[in-house]
């Protein structure tokens, strides 16, 4: 199973992911990081380092690029706490299901913290990233996860939240930005319109 994290010129968050994901092994793909404590901390570790001039969105595009041909893959942003325990777990429950998200305890079906799973049979079935219109900053994996919904029925695609007010083993480093998108939430676009106008590879001519 290939285990993607995605970080930028944030060392403090990405120490507690890894220590956490002890056993594990993992690719960082770093964004372009200027900080000294980041650069130095990256050496040695198994890293693509990309310039960070195109900006997040096509990191993401990137990241799951390169997920195509893997038969079970994780792709996590630096702040996410997860230890090696509860990736396992995902990695079994990839095994029967195609799609793999993290439900937000405060609404269910908007998927919260970037975490997905999935298979290479998914990005078959929906492609990648959209760049087009997947929305704004910060709103990718809802608009993916939205997208597998979409079009699960007419491709046959299995989902499954993993909830994190049952399981222990996830959470966010940046309580800040957890905390101001709850509470703004209604400034935000809908993810689910904005998945609603994507047209998957596989209805394409």
């Amino acid at each position: 199973m290939k285990i993607i994290i995605k970080t930028r010129d944030r060392p403090n968050y990405l120490k507690a992911l890894l220590k956490e994901l002890k056993g594990i092994d993992y690719l960082i793909i770093d964004d372009g990081s200027t900080n000294k404590d980041m650069k130095d901390f990256l050496k040695g570790k198994n890293v693509i380092y990309k310039g960070g001039e195109r900006g997040s969105n096509h990191t993401n595009e990137f990241a799951l690029n390169l997920c195509k041909k893997e038969s079970k893959w994780i792709i996590l942003d630096d702040d996410v706490l997860i230890n090696s325990v509860a990736v396992k777990k995902i990695g079994f429950i990839l095994d029967l299901y195609d799609h793999v998200y993290v439900e937000n305890p405060a609404k269910k079906d908007w998927p919260y913290g970037f975490l997905l799973g999935g298979t290479s049979e998914l990005l078959e079935k929906i492609g990648t990233f959209d760049l087009d219109s997947y929305g704004p900053y910060g709103f990718a994996h809802i608009h993916f996860t939205w997208k597998a919904k979409l079009f699960a029925k007419a491709f046959g695609i299995n989902m499954h939240e993993y909830r994190i007010i049952m399981q222990k083993g996830y959470g966010s480093a940046n309580q800040k930005i957890k905390k101001k998108f709850n509470v703004n939430r209604s400034e935000f676009p809908d993810p689910i319109a904005l998945a609603r106008d994507y047209v998957p590879p596989l209805t394409k001519e």
